[in-house]
């Protein structure tokens, strides 16, 4: 607890944070006005994004990159090395932390937890959405762990606000430690691996003293070299080859989660695994406008017309895979209730999503007979 100026006690609380492209926001809606009601939301984009903004509910402060000459010469500088684009996300990780920090001093807030979100995870709904939130605050994996990040790789994390300085200062180690570096990383100042969750962060591509761990070949291999070599690791200083299973290491300029893994370990960390995982959306990669097509088309099934317009103004080879499962199923379910012509609509969506899909192709035909004995009947 701390004090405003007029000597009054405020509570703490949890914020969140949201930065880089806010795709998929509008789909977020509904989950976002609900999750700012319960958590201070702050937003750090680009000015491609201030449209997205509006979606995401009462966010207290919004950052963008472009309004900031400094910040923007620092971003495109980056954008013109190999692979620099990766460092973005982590230098608004920094801004982040800067634009909250600022907030947190200046309205008197003492905040308990930082969780760093996307808007382009699947939610499900607004319950699902509130509920893992809640757990990831209150069902702490961290509990009496004394410094400590709940993560999903570099997806979304979770970690107590006096760390926050810590955390996004990657953003500055990443540049100066991890670009171009080949080598074994030490692992002074880490803690026991058998305090982590392996399945937090990819622990899988640590880049391992060949000395000391041997050969690895398979994802067991490197879980069963880090528990049992433990204190060999974290005291080994010398000169070795490489050990690591992600054999194109050498092609990789900034391995940017396993550098970000990488350093909150050797900065003391313990890594955990959430309880419950928010996932990415499958459409995630899709347009405004294709996703809005593809929710117009879904709220009008049965509607010939709208099914017609939808299979000639969309790229399918866009749409994801798990889309023609949906189709298809509602395609069969249209054929039992006697409309075969939208049976065929909708199982021909599925095919340009799926095209050598066996089922899907053998449905399509014999709609097409069917259809085509219905006109030479007529």
């Amino acid at each position: 607890m701390i004090k405003n100026s007029e000597g009054k006690i405020m509570g703490s609380k949890n914020c969140i944070l949201i930065t880089g492209i806010l795709r998929n926001a509008f789909l977020n809606e509904n989950i976002f006005k609900e999750i700012s009601k319960r958590y201070d939301v702050f937003v750090v984009t680009s000015t491609d994004s201030a449209e997205d903004v509006k979606y995401l509910g009462r966010v207290k402060n919004v950052y963008y990159v472009e309004d900031d000459p400094l910040q923007l010469k620092i971003q495109n500088d980056l954008l013109q090395l190999r692979e620099g684009f990766k460092y973005l996300q982590w230098q608004k990780l920094l801004l982040g932390y800067f634009l909250i920090d600022e907030w947190k001093n200046k309205n008197h807030v003492e905040y308990n937890k930082v969780i760093k979100l996307r808007t382009d995870l699947s939610f499900d709904s607004v319950e699902n959405a509130l509920e893992r939130l809640v757990s990831i605050v209150e069902d702490d994996v961290c509990l009496n762990k004394e410094k400590c990040i709940a993560m999903n790789t570099d997806l979304y994390f979770s970690f107590d606000y006096k760390f926050f300085d810590i955390v996004s200062a990657f953003f500055i180690a990443s540049l100066s430690n991890y670009y171009a570096s080949f080598s074994f990383q030490s692992f002074k100042g880490c803690r026991s691996f058998h305090e982590m969750d392996f399945s937090a962060a990819k622990f899988l591509w640590l880049k391992l003293p060949r000395v000391v761990v041997g050969n690895l070949f398979k994802e067991a291999d490197v879980y069963n070299a880090l528990l049992k070599h433990d204190d060999q690791l974290k005291g080994f200083n010398g000169q070795s080859e490489v050990s690591c299973i992600r054999s194109n290491y050498k092609h990789i300029l900034f391995p940017s989660e396993v550098a970000f893994l990488h350093y909150l370990l050797v900065s003391g960390f313990v890594v955990k695994s959430f309880k419950h995982r928010f996932s990415l959306s499958s459409l995630r990669n899709l347009s405004k406008k294709d996703i809005q097509a593809l929710q117009f088309c879904k709220n009008n099934l049965h509607d010939e017309k709208v099914l017609q317009s939808f299979l000639s103004s969309v790229d399918f080879s866009l749409l994801p895979d798990d889309q023609a499962d949906f189709f298809r199923d509602t395609s069969i379910t249209a054929e039992h209730s006697g409309t075969i012509k939208v049976a065929y609509l909708l199982m021909k969506i599925a095919n340009k999503i799926r095209p050598h899909g066996p089922y899907i192709l053998e449905k399509l035909s014999e709609y097409q007979k069917r259809l085509d004995c219905e006109k030479d009947c007529n």
